[in-house]
């Protein structure tokens, strides 16, 4: 026998197995089947409750304030337009990424009558600084640089959604100091 011949058989004898699954089945008992569960009685289901009637309540606040007004918002709109508050779009300086306590004054640089700041980076990078530039995490301005001293001032939460500004130095021989009169 050649080995064409036996994968033909093999053919026909499957051809004959998938013609017999074709025959059509006696069906009729499942018919019967279905009819008995068509006729049978259904079950009722009970009728949804009443639902009470929507009545909205007004909230009249009086001269009382608004729950919904974040204290933040209710301060900026009660407050003087000389409030402080930080600018979100402004492009943060590299040293705002350091707490002002670990920041040091290395020393000042005057160049062209204009006085740098040199200030010491916990890494051990000395990074130069001028008048209005920022540093430390609380948007601290630099507003003065004499010779050994940066003062600057920091824009700190009060508590209540605004902020109150504090005034920092920085000194030669110290780190950053506390609030100065």
């Amino acid at each position: 026998m050649k080995t064409g011949t036996g994968w033909i058989w093999a053919g026909i004898v499957m051809l004959g197995v998938l013609l017999a699954g074709c025959q059509r089945p006696d069906i009729d008992a499942l018919d019967a089947r279905l009819q008995a569960l068509r006729e049978r009685p259904t079950g009722h289901v009970e009728a949804l409750p009443e639902q009470p009637v929507y009545r909205p309540v007004t909230y009249d606040s009086g001269s009382r304030r608004d729950p919904f007004t974040p204290w933040a918002q209710l301060a900026r709109s009660s407050g003087s337009d000389d409030t402080p508050y930080p600018d979100p779009q402004r492009p943060r300086d590299p040293l705002e990424r350091f707490a002002l306590e670990s920041l040091r004054l290395a020393g000042t640089l005057t160049i062209n009558s204009r006085t740098l700041a040199l200030i010491q980076t916990p890494e051990g990078e000395v990074v130069r600084l001028r008048v209005g530039e920022h540093l430390g995490e609380h948007d601290g301005r630099v507003t003065a640089i004499e010779e050994g001293r940066l003062t600057l001032v920091e824009l700190l939460p009060d508590g209540r959604g605004g902020f109150a500004t504090q005034q920092h130095q920085l000194t030669l021989t110290q780190a950053a100091s506390g609030r100065q009169p």
